[in-house]
């Protein structure tokens, strides 16, 4: 008999209530236990896993683990073998995750995947997970655009390049403790929160499930630094939200696509603006530089402001306040997810005050 199965006999899991506490509460046991091996067993591992503290975009002064990002897909995948046969949706977004996993993952063990290569595999991820399911944006909630949107071809590439470009966004702010788990748990709660109040109890599950595994993470992550992300979990963590997002539209219909956006407005902001900033000063888009936002308020106004303070507190602290730039939208959204307009201009306020504070910061005005 399957655990699942003698839960549901004694009437735990049946119970949605117990179902969204009970689960990924044991999701995040196992991720966070999962992590505390990954930090135990560093002289084992140390020589492929570490991550130095040399590099244009390094800020820790220690190695440290960068395969964090393995106790959380660890988790996700035990938790699928649990469900099986009574949440294929879970499978399904762990199988299409793997690409995009894989692709990362190898780059910190050998530090010699291209960006090419990692945009193709998180593009590859998004295809996996539309021939899995069947979903893919019919729609972004503006009627003149439905028309491209009703050919398949259409909505298949464009699901799959959001979805890319939705992974290497978290993937691209992942400088500072704490900062893309965080992230990312916001906009994963935030969804699951609107997956509730439309009945959509096992997208909200998911949500929870990968919320959850990010959490156990997070507790070596932050404020401590013990162990780091990746671009294995940054690629993996950016995916889920996207598809999760995908799914929250397309299986309600009164979801606004916008709605979708607006929860990872912050990350999908940093990247466009970081591709449009460098294609100004004639850089590659892919090349390391230490332009994004969290950089300019790390080395130039945390490091200030607390110079006293230890390396690591100031790391923390300048994840925290830039995760924190999640937070608003995280929360506003589920007064407005239902409408299109709203957050269509919620998104442009977004752009409008990073573009501002980004310009103020770059030019020392605080």
């Amino acid at each position: 008999m399957k655990i699942l199965d003698f839960l549901a006999i004694n009437g735990c899991v049946l119970e949605p209530q117990c179902s969204l506490v009970v689960i990924p509460l044991a999701v995040f046991a196992v991720s966070l236990l999962f992590s505390l091996t990954i930090v135990a067993t560093t002289n084992f591992h140390g020589k492929i896993t570490l991550d130095s503290a040399d590099g244009i975009q390094k800020v820790h002064t220690a190695a440290t683990p960068r395969v964090g990002g393995l106790s959380i897909y660890l988790a996700v995948i035990g938790c699928s073998l649990l469900l099986a046969g009574h949440s294929p949706q879970l499978a399904y977004l762990a199988i299409a995750v793997f690409p995009a996993f894989l692709a990362g993952f190898v780059e910190d063990i050998t530090k010699r995947v291209s960006p090419g290569v990692r945009l193709a595999a998180t593009t590859l991820s998004g295809i996996v997970a539309i021939a899995l399911t069947g979903y893919s944006l019919s729609s972004i909630g503006i009627p003149q655009t439905d028309p491209l949107f009703s050919a398949l071809w259409f909505s298949v590439i464009f699901t799959a390049l959001s979805l890319a470009g939705v992974a290497n966004a978290y993937n691209i702010i992942d400088g500072y403790n704490g900062l893309t788990g965080l992230s990312a748990c916001l906009a994963l709660i935030a969804m699951g929160s609107i997956a509730l109040q439309v009945d959509d109890f096992e997208l909200a599950q998911l949500c929870l499930i990968f919320a959850a595994a990010t959490l156990g993470f997070v507790c070596l992550n932050w404020p401590w630094g013990r162990l780091f992300l990746g671009d294995g979990g940054s690629y993996s963590l950016g995916f889920a939200v996207g598809w999760l997002a995908v799914m929250l539209v397309e299986r309600n219909s009164e979801v606004s696509p916008f709605a979708g956006l607006l929860v990872c407005i912050h990350p999908v902001t940093e990247v466009i603006y970081s591709i449009v900033r460098r294609s100004f000063r004639k850089h590659s888009a892919t090349s390391p530089d230490r332009l994004h936002m969290h950089s300019l308020l790390g080395r130039r106004y945390v490091n200030r402001w607390f110079s006293a303070q230890s390396p690591i507190k100031k790391n923390s602290l300048t994840g925290l306040l830039m995760a924190a730039m999640s937070l608003p939208s995280s929360v506003i959204v589920h007064f407005f997810f239902e409408s299109t307009l709203a957050c269509i201009i919620l998104c442009v306020f977004f752009v409008c005050f990073y573009l501002l504070t980004y310009r103020r910061m770059v030019r020392f005005s605080w």
